[in-house]
């Protein structure tokens, strides 16, 4: 019988401690190696909450903005798109004519530039739709825990984009690892 308290005290023990270590080695501080087991098992309430969002015309050239937001954790982030009108499944090619310039700036100075032209692929979750333009890595060239503007600019409008998907908006979040 002392056998089973002492098995479930160390089973208890185990699950408290790593309660307690997940957000540190989240954010990169502890156990690198253990990130994606505590990612896919409890992840916390915030972890794919999205970090930036930006409505913006694509139908207008020069429409842009700026978000503002912080990396709490490291690994991959992606920046997107959020449709307002349903993206299609099974569709062989999304069209994309426009251009838009992502530049994220940490103290003023640029620490990553993007120009997209193109759509990576499209993603859906149960009550949303969008693009991915491209993912980065935390904190390998962008800094964790940091304030960071990313500057967003529509350099060759697309009317027929904002057509089709319907008033988009630009965001910013954690995504998912392998």
């Amino acid at each position: 019988m002392a056998i089973l308290w002492i098995s479930a005290a160390i089973v208890i023990l185990v699950f408290a401690t790593a309660w307690v270590a997940r957000t540190p080695v989240l954010q990169g501080r502890m156990l690198p190696g253990l990130r994606w087991i505590f990612a896919s098992i409890a992840p916390p309430e915030d972890y794919f909450t999205r970090l930036g969002v930006l409505s913006i015309s694509f139908a207008e050239m020069g429409a842009g903005g700026a978000l503002k937001f912080r990396h709490k954790y490291v690994g991959k982030h992606v920046a997107g798109l959020l449709a307002s009108k349903p993206v299609p499944q099974g569709v062989p090619s999304y069209s994309a004519n426009f251009q838009i310039s992502l530049i994220f700036l940490v103290n003023g100075k640029s620490v990553l530039e993007k120009k997209i032209n193109t759509v990576v692929g499209p993603w859906w979750s149960l009550s949303e739709a969008g693009f991915t333009l491209f993912d980065y890595d935390v904190p390998n060239g962008m800094p964790i825990d940091q304030d960071i503007e990313c500057v967003i600019r529509i350099v060759v409008a697309d009317p027929d984009f904002e057509r089709l998907y319907g008033p988009v908006s630009v965001f910013v979040r954690k995504e998912f690892e392998k």
